[in-house]
């Protein structure tokens, strides 16, 4: 019996694995897959495979098959160990009688599913008489077996339970428990693709300048598994982060010693070379210490191209080997609000606004005036929605301008919005604008420099944040270019 079948590269292999012994039951794999690349492309790995069949007689007698009992001739496969008389095939010419020194011959196309079955069994059975008048009994009986293995991937077992803690080993005093690291931050900045990064951060204060000497190691899966990328032997900084960076160019961006490891951009361990889909895993070869997304599985929920996932700062006092979306705040989201470098915070760990889909800018306003000094000048925000009218609110909002062809905003004339009026509609003007409409300018700002006052050629935006670390909820115009087009 012979089983053949063509891979990726047009070669013919074998199905069974190399030196197996006729009828082993448990040879070695044949094929060894991962959870990920079963759920993610298991077409990928399907074989057709053909299966050659013979049966020859080596007597100086006739062979001649019984017809009966129908379970005891034939061809046989099976997903198991058990041989199903159901699934027998009964090939024609296979109940004529076998002359001495003659064969049968059959043949079988076969699909062969590694990610679907962790065993095949293929087999063939006949029995029958060598003579009709010497009536001598023979069965001839063989079955080999393919086995194939779909195995967790390093760091990477995800399960179907709700969020759990990972088992800690206890506290010791003056030992740090290095099982107890989290995922705190994940970067794919905006227009930056060589400031990617995964941050790590271990809540036991122990761990605080200390080399981690235990399995500890980080997977990703997007389209592919990647990692696992090994932190052991790293030294978790003196604030209790690891940072791992795409590329050692991440540091020009966010400043020196910032990256504590650099994966690279290239597989098979280039697990900080996000792309913004995938799931992270922190762990080791038996156990996940802690997730971020859904395993296996995409969701639009937890995707951060073009923008960072944040853990939030309240009631993480465990790593959780589940991922529960309530512990982050997840840019672009809903909002489609993108974060750039300038938005992104390596080795720190605060309290973040999530993205906030409340407001929008609808007017900005620069009356032909021949006094350029005195133009009245005011720029609108607008709730849409009722519910966020009326009342005053914390989400650390500020109305900046981008100056000509500025990369980041006037910090010096931002103007902090903190309420929104029952009309719906928050009016920030210049003096002049003041002068010109009275109550209904809601903030005056007298400053030159204000996003009230620009001259036409500036980005003006609604950011949450400050210097360290900011984002874009709704803008005017686009960062960096000159609105003359200059």
């Amino acid at each position: 019996m012979t089983c053949t079948f063509y891979d990726e590269n047009g070669v013919q292999q074998s199905c069974f694995p190399d030196n197996a012994d006729v009828g082993n039951q448990t040879p070695e794999p044949r094929f060894s897959l991962s959870e990920a690349e079963c759920r993610l492309r298991p077409a990928d790995y399907e074989y057709e495979a053909t299966v050659i069949y013979e049966m020859c007689s080596v007597n100086s007698l006739d062979f001649t098959p019984r017809a009966d009992p129908v379970d005891a001739h034939g061809i046989k496969f099976a997903d198991d160990r058990t041989i199903d008389p159901n699934t027998s095939v009964d090939p024609s010419n296979w109940f004529n009688v076998i002359a001495p020194g003659q064969c049968r011959t059959h043949v079988e196309v076969r699909t062969i599913k590694p990610c679907e079955s962790d065993f095949r069994g293929l087999s063939i059975a006949m029995d029958g008489v060598l003579s009709r008048t010497n009536p001598n009994y023979c069965r001839c009986f063989l079955r080999e077996f393919i086995r194939s293995e779909v195995v967790s991937s390093p760091a990477f077992s995800p399960t179907n339970e709700g969020p759990v803690a990972t088992p800690s080993t206890g506290a010791v005093p003056g030992v740090c428990d290095e099982k107890k690291v989290i995922i705190t931050e994940i970067a794919a900045p905006y227009n930056a693709p060589y400031a990617h990064y995964i941050e790590l951060y271990w809540l036991d204060e122990e761990c605080r300048g200390q080399t981690i000497t235990e399995e500890v190691a980080v997977s990703t899966v997007g389209l592919l598994p990647l990692g696992p990328f090994n932190v052991t032997g790293a030294t978790v900084r003196d604030d209790g982060f690891i940072t791992i960076c795409n590329s050692e160019t991440a540091e020009s961006y966010y400043g020196t010693n910032s990256c504590t490891l650099v994966s690279g951009m290239t597989d098979p361990t280039a697990v900080a070379n996000l792309y913004g889909w995938e799931s992270v895993v922190v762990g080791n070869s038996t156990h996940n210490f802690d997730t971020y997304g859904y395993p296996l599985q995409l969701s639009n929920s937890t995707i951060f191209t073009n923008g960072r996932a944040v853990r939030k700062l309240d009631n993480t006092t465990v790593p959780l080997s589940e991922f529960d979306i309530d512990q982050w705040n997840i840019f672009p989201g809903e909002c489609g609000q993108w974060v750039g470098f300038e938005g992104m915070d390596p080795n720190e760990w605060v309290e973040t606004q999530g993205p906030i889909c409340k407001f929008i800018i609808t007017e900005i306003v620069d009356l032909d005036y021949e006094s350029t000094t005195a133009a009245p000048r005011y720029v609108e925000i607008h709730a849409p929605s009722e519910l966020d009218r009326g009342d005053g609110f914390d989400y650390d909002l500020k109305l900046v301008i981008f100056h000509s062809d500025d990369t980041v905003p006037d910090w010096n004339s931002a103007v902090p919005i903190n309420y929104m009026p029952e009309n719906g509609f928050l009016v920030v003007c210049n003096a002049a604008a003041y002068a010109r409409y009275g109550s209904e300018c809601a903030v005056v700002s007298t400053d030159l420099g204000s996003p009230a006052n620009s001259n036409g050629n500036d980005q003006i935006a609604l950011i949450s944040g400050d210097e360290k670390s900011w984002f874009v909820v709704d803008i005017f115009g686009v960062i960096g270019e000159d609105g003359y087009g200059e």
